[in-house]
């Protein structure tokens, strides 16, 4: 899949290259980051039932066919490598958005995630 804009840029690619430049930039060097890497049920479905598999998209894909965690972990490690800051936590979360029992856990851990850091710089835990 390519970009609209661009069809030779790979949408992938196009995705971790921004969130690199944006993990890595100096004004967010010591802040923590909660990526949702959102519409898993899209991604479930062309994993699962078509032949559209990652590898023919990300050639450095080695995991099988049709299994959608392998695939999800592969996704989530391109993205945790684009990191380049080890004191930097990045927080990932699959998610669908239309899906409200999965949204309401990821606002509950992106909450307590906000509230522990703010106790923590305020030195109370």
């Amino acid at each position: 899949m390519t970009l609209y804009e661009d069809g030779t840029t790979n949408r992938l690619e196009e995705s971790l290259t921004l969130f690199q430049a944006i993990c890595n930039n100096r004004f967010f060097m010591k802040t923590s980051m909660i990526l949702f890497l959102n519409k898993v049920d899209l991604f479930r479905n062309k994993i699962l039932e078509t032949e559209r598999q990652l590898r023919l998209y990300m050639p450095a894909y080695q995991g099988p066919d049709y299994d959608m965690d392998a695939a999800a972990r592969f996704i989530q490690r391109e993205f945790q490598t684009r990191n380049h800051n080890p004191n930097k936590t990045l927080f990932c979360h699959f998610t669908t958005a239309t899906d409200t029992s999965n949204i309401q856990h990821v606002f509950n851990a992106v909450l307590d995630t906000i509230v522990k850091e703010n106790l923590q710089a305020a030195h109370l835990i």
